[in-house]
């Protein structure tokens, strides 16, 4: 049985992705209505085109929207599109031999990508599956950084290692500064789970009222 607290954080966690993806669809609207806004106004001047950077503005003194164009979290890992790249590394995932590869760091995931000898190798790990980031060795000479994951927890894309604990991980090794990672990686996750508190803070007194 899960305890109150376990029940109300997995709760926390499906209200704060939902209410993402209706911000993520808000936007959606607002950008649509402002394209075709900026598209009448124009009349007889003709359209611009395409543009991965434009900025439309529904009038002179009202806000910008910046269209991006979809980055690797949308177009390798189907991520949503408020998810950005925070940090990103050349390493290698280790099986039985070192795919080599890239990891990319956003604030709710770490993501790699390996395409060896047309072979495609993705892994998607949430912050929120993860149980501790620690420095470990690949082949006693080959510095890599281990992500062991909360017992239940299993990743998505390429199957994690198992672990005589009953816990499962991934090995990333061949890092350029392994150390610098390892660092950036730690910051992120408690910057997600500080993250997380604070919508909690917001959230739970809401539910409370329902």
């Amino acid at each position: 049985m899960w305890s109150l607290a376990q029940s109300e954080l997995l709760l926390f966690v499906i209200i704060s992705k939902a209410f993402r993806l209706i911000s993520h669809l808000s936007s959606t609207i607002f950008i649509g209505f402002a394209n075709w806004r900026a598209f009448t106004n124009r009349g007889m001047n003709g359209y611009a085109g395409a543009n991965t950077q434009r900025r439309i503005s529904s009038d002179k003194q009202g806000p910008t929207v910046v269209h991006q164009k979809p980055g690797p979290l949308q177009t390798i890992f189907k991520l949503l599109p408020d998810e950005v790249v925070e940090h990103s590394y050349s390493c290698a995932l280790e099986r039985s031999f070192l795919y080599h590869g890239r990891m990319y760091v956003s604030a709710w995931h770490i993501c790699f990508h390996s395409n060896v000898f047309s072979k495609q190798m993705k892994v998607v790990i949430p912050f929120g599956d993860i149980d501790e980031i620690r420095r470990s060795q690949h082949a006693f000479i080959n510095p890599a950084i281990t992500i062991i994951l909360r017992m239940g927890a299993g990743g998505h894309g390429v199957p994690p290692l198992g672990s005589s604990d009953g816990r499962v991980r991934y090995k990333f090794a061949s890092f350029w500064n392994r150390n610098h990672a390892l660092r950036a990686l730690q910051r992120a996750s408690k910057n997600y789970h500080t993250m997380l508190e604070a919508e909690k803070k917001v959230f739970l007194p809401l539910l409370y009222d329902l």
